[in-house]
């Protein structure tokens, strides 16, 4: 009886531990995913002020509305870094 309540304690820690990584992982992604956005963000609002003319300024936003179609850091949410862990 003793036994079967520590394999039971065991599972239970074990699948916590388990949990905590992944909340874990699913942090650093979000984490990098914003940060990421950010930058995109400020070096838009940057080039945007920078714009010398109306044509540049189009030019610049148009850019931005086309960038998340193709930038690196827009993923779908199930990131390939943490599903192996949420998998387990």
């Amino acid at each position: 009886m003793v036994r079967n309540g520590e394999n039971s304690m065991d599972a239970a820690v074990n699948s916590l531990a388990a949990m905590s990584k992944s909340v874990q992982a699913i942090a650093i992604d979000a984490a990098d995913y914003f940060k990421k956005s950010f930058e995109q963000v400020a070096a838009t609002a940057e080039n945007l002020v920078g714009a010398k003319s109306l044509d540049k300024a189009i030019e610049v936003q148009t850019e931005y509305v086309k960038m998340p179609m193709t930038a690196s850091c827009h993923r779908p949410p199930s990131s390939p870094s943490f599903m192996p862990i949420l998998l387990r």
